[in-house]
């Protein structure tokens, strides 16, 4: 038996990268699924090719993290065609490079409001149908090493990040008791349309190239290469699965060894 046949999971940022790469090692373990993303022609194409892999349904909402109305008819639709919500994976995220005196007010807001306030939102929506239908469910975050630390260039992104982290913390101790485990996954590098953006806006902030950044990056992992999607979904699958019953309030770092605590 797959780990999460007759599994239901909402995944937000789901068109590319980390979000995409979980959808697919969703889908190859049975789970049916309900993929989002502001992105909607990116997410319907997505989409087609998880249900390729699925045994079990795909569905697509587009939608901002950030607007909490959209989330909410959303999370209504899943409700009536899903009939639950077992698994929720909060991917969706936003990066931006510069130094705090340099950083506009509105560069700010956009970073914290997606990669803070939107997992909030979702979480709040998708958490208040788990505790009326008494689904014992599993959520799944994606934090990021700044969640553990700073970086120079990225004060809105760690601080969204450790926010992020002190957020899913609490809802761990909120929802023990009704069974829901909340943890998050903490990637390193992982080589997607996101990190590569960041490694050009870098370079451009940094007066270098590409590969110079790039080979920055790569230099900090002691495997000395980039992270896959789908080492990343690997163990997203366990965390959303039986086997991951008595974990909750975790921080798993999937990093390559690039921080190690």
């Amino acid at each position: 038996m797959s780990r999460l046949e007759n599994k239901i999971a909402f995944i937000t940022g789901a068109a590319r990268g980390i979000g995409k790469g979980i959808a697919e090692a969703y889908a190859r373990e049975g789970a049916s699924l309900i993929l989002t993303d502001l992105q909607a022609d990116l997410l319907q194409e997505t989409a087609e090719e998880i249900r390729a892999l699925s045994t079990g349904r795909v569905s697509a909402f587009p939608m901002d993290v950030r607007d909490g109305v959209a989330i909410a008819e959303v999370v209504s639709k899943t409700i009536k065609e899903f009939g639950r919500i077992d698994i929720l994976v909060n991917v969706a995220g936003v990066i931006r490079i510069n130094l705090v005196v340099d950083k506009p007010e509105e560069e700010w807001d956009l970073v914290v409001d997606t990669n803070l306030k939107g997992p909030f939102l979702v979480s709040k929506a998708v958490v208040r149908e788990m505790l009326r239908l008494e689904t014992k469910g599993k959520i799944v975050t994606i934090a990021s090493l700044n969640s553990k630390e700073g970086e120079a260039y990225t004060s809105d992104y760690a601080a969204s990040k450790h926010g992020l982290w002190g957020l899913m913390k609490s809802l761990a101790y909120e929802l023990a008791p009704y069974h829901i485990n909340v943890n998050c996954i903490c990637p390193g590098y992982v080589d997607t349309e996101l990190q590569r953006g960041c490694e050009r806006m870098e370079a451009e902030a940094k007066g270098k190239t590409w590969q110079e950044i790039r080979d920055y990056y790569a230099a900090k992992i002691p495997f000395g290469y980039l992270a896959t999607p789908a080492e990343i979904g690997k163990v997203a699958v366990f965390l959303a699965s039986s086997d991951a019953d008595y974990m909750t309030g975790q921080a798993v770092n999937v990093c390559g060894g690039a921080i190690m605590h």
